[in-house]
């Protein structure tokens, strides 16, 4: 190898997309959102970052027919399949060039006259994926750490940074929703189901603020919140959450509990496992309990005495993207493995009582499909009605318990799309008050 070649080895490619295509492919592999990843990874221009992985998801399918087409992955066999995804963006629908003379940038640049000339054909124009958040412009939802601080400081630090705060109480979700809508850019208003979180309009930047540096806000989606405020579990309870990492849920879960019993914090990927860890430790709670294992190895022997489950397994992400096609055998694939975790859930823990299933997918086959599979093996749990006039979207009734279930939808609940259903071991005698807490009509969020 010559000087020049080993030169050219050494120049490294600019920072922003190295860490822009780490987002990239664990979005792809389902290690979470394309929102929670950006603000997780460390980097001094967070906007620019965002507006990239956004813009890259945005073009996923049209870059993968330029790369079947062209067959680059193949013939630039030492470029990673994500680092390419990203700076193809860039030249095609960014900044329409590429800094620098590294390997990367050198081997994307010699197919730029080819990925052109694709480009300007008829069939790149339509059925692309698009990122569900880029046309709808979803409220920032802000999760208050109350392990840190209480809702009332929040609401006070806000309005002493020249927030305006919306104190008028919607009388129903729908109103709630219409609210929303209608915030200025300098509004924020609290939230109508989650007493610890507030919401502010689209595109409002809260990463420098004090609060979320020292962990005292967690910038968390309402979807994502839903799975843990329906699990509900008691403080001192004993919980366990079979697919923790990053740890959004997981930290929330302690929050509720109030730091006081003891949350299992189960994830088998050991990078994703230390990113947990870290997450654990920036929301000052003592009470979790992390353990970088497969979930199906768990039980009551090893886990004693679980009385409340989160089961958050991987899933297609539909939720999050508009027109994903998803090839029936990958389909299938999760749906046996979303069974399996349910499964395990509901029969290897005989002191629990309650199991939340949640997904950030939109298919029936992993959600009501799943719940059904799982219902006809298991007979001690039943899906409970949740929320039944305080929310908009169900389940399809055409399913085993769809009808109880709930989905959050783009369009509607102004969030990513999810899926949840909660199960509940069944009793001979009346429901005790701690499982009707749940199943309240309305929890509107009121400040104490």
């Amino acid at each position: 190898m010559s000087f020049t070649e080993k030169n050219n080895h050494s120049i490294k490619v600019p920072r922003l997309y190295k860490v822009a295509s780490k987002i990239i492919r664990e979005v792809k592999e389902n290690r979470g959102s394309p929102k929670g990843l950006v603000f997780q990874k460390p980097h001094p221009n967070v906007k620019a970052l965002y507006a990239l992985v956004q813009e890259t998801l945005k073009h996923s399918a049209m870059l993968d027919v330029l790369f079947e087409k062209t067959k680059f992955l193949e013939n630039e066999y030492h470029v990673n399949p994500w680092l390419p995804s990203v700076l193809v963006t860039e030249l095609l629908w960014g900044k329409e060039k590429l800094p620098g003379e590294s390997k990367p940038v050198k081997s994307v640049l010699k197919y730029e006259t080819t990925f052109r000339k694709l480009l300007s054909s008829h069939h790149f124009q339509v059925g692309q994926i698009q990122f569900m958040g880029s046309e709808i412009g979803f409220p920032r939802s802000v999760r208050i750490n109350s392990l840190v601080m209480t809702l009332s400081e929040a609401v006070e630090h806000f309005i002493s940074n020249g927030w305006v705060y919306v104190q008028k109480q919607p009388k129903n979700y729908e109103e709630f929703l219409c609210s929303v809508k209608h915030l200025g850019q300098n509004e924020f208003i609290s939230d109508f189901h989650i007493s610890d979180m507030l919401i502010f309009a689209p595109e409002t930047n809260l990463v420098e603020d004090e609060l979320y540096k020292n962990g005292a806000i967690f910038l968390q989606s309402k979807a994502s919140c839903m799975a843990s405020f329906l699990l509900n579990p008691r403080p001192g309870s004993v919980v366990l959450d079979m697919c923790a990492a990053p740890g959004m849920k997981t930290t929330h879960l302690a929050a509720l509990m109030e730091d006081s019993g003891i949350l299992y914090a189960v994830e088998k990927d050991r990078q994703r496992t230390s990113t947990l860890k870290k997450m654990v430790k920036k929301s000052t709670a003592t009470c979790v309990r992390v353990a970088c294992k497969d979930a199906l190895t768990t039980s009551s022997a090893t886990l004693p005495g679980v009385e409340y489950i989160l089961v958050d397994p991987t899933c297609s992400g539909s939720g999050a993207y508009r027109n994903l096609d998803i090839p029936p055998e990958q389909l299938n694939k999760l749906t046996k493995f979303q069974s399996m975790i349910l499964r395990h859930a509901l029969t290897r823990f005989p002191d629990v009582k309650r199991v939340v299933y949640s997904t950030c997918s939109i298919n029936a086959e992993e959600n009501e499909q799943v719940v059904e599979n799982v219902l006809s093996t298991v007979d001690t749990f039943e899906v409970k009605n949740i929320l039944p006039n305080a929310w908009i979207n169900r389940g399809n009734a055409d399913y085993l318990g769809g009808s109880n279930c709930l989905y959050a939808k783009p369009g509607v609940d102004l969030t990513t799309g999810f899926f949840m259903a909660v199960f509940e071991r069944k009793k001979c005698g009346p429901q005790s008050s701690d499982q009707n807490n749940v199943l309240k009509e309305s929890v509107h969020c009121r400040l104490k």
